[in-house]
């Protein structure tokens, strides 16, 4: 099991620099095209997808490997800097499945824990999750914001709707808690 877990998140960078002077690089899954690649700098990390690990692989990363968890997680965060949102699926680019933004449970708890990562970057990210909508749902967000923010709730008469509404739910009390920490009293 413990195999398994660490096979990802994969780093999707490369070192262009030295062993002595590196320089991260990686080509962004969000622009450009195979044969005009658009060439950022940074770490990033990708292949993971959060409904399903958020309450087991990323608590045993923070556990086991805290200074690589934060590492991947600004890997993660990595992809709001590039794209503007943080999607549920990351293969390497956005993926539309699973329900619910559970990154913002795992920066949430990772910030609990006292993990170190670019906690503004991802407090940003995951706020954008719950209360922007938006206009591409295959990218990033929650289903129904438009609504939901208002009644609390998201509406069954979509897809996974109580689901949807389940995990919105656990996921703005990761975001509540992310407030707390930043001094961030209005958005606690």
């Amino acid at each position: 099991c413990l195999y398994r877990m660490f096979c990802y998140p994969i780093l999707y960078s490369e070192n262009i620099g030295t062993a002595e002077n590196e320089n991260w690089a990686y080509s962004s899954p969000y622009s450009g095209s195979l044969t005009s690649p658009n060439v950022k700098s940074g770490k990033m990390y990708t292949i993971n997808g959060f409904w399903d690990t958020y309450r087991s692989a990323w608590p045993a990363y923070f556990l086991l490997t805290p200074t690589m968890a934060g590492e991947m997680l600004d890997g993660i965060v990595e992809h709001y800097k590039d794209s503007g949102w943080v999607s549920r699926w990351l293969a390497p680019g956005a993926i539309n499945c699973m329900v619910g933004t559970n990154i913002d449970a795992i920066f949430g708890d990772a910030m609990v824990k006292g993990i170190k990562f670019d906690y503004e970057s991802a407090f940003a990210a995951s706020l954008k999750n719950s209360a922007v909508v938006s206009n591409d749902i295959n990218k990033g967000g929650r289903i129904q914001t438009v609504t939901s923010i208002f009644r609390g709730w998201t509406s069954t008469s979509v897809h996974e709707g109580f689901s949807w509404g389940m995990e919105d739910t656990i996921n703005d009390f990761a975001i509540s808690r992310m407030a707390e920490i930043l001094g961030r009293t209005d958005e606690a």
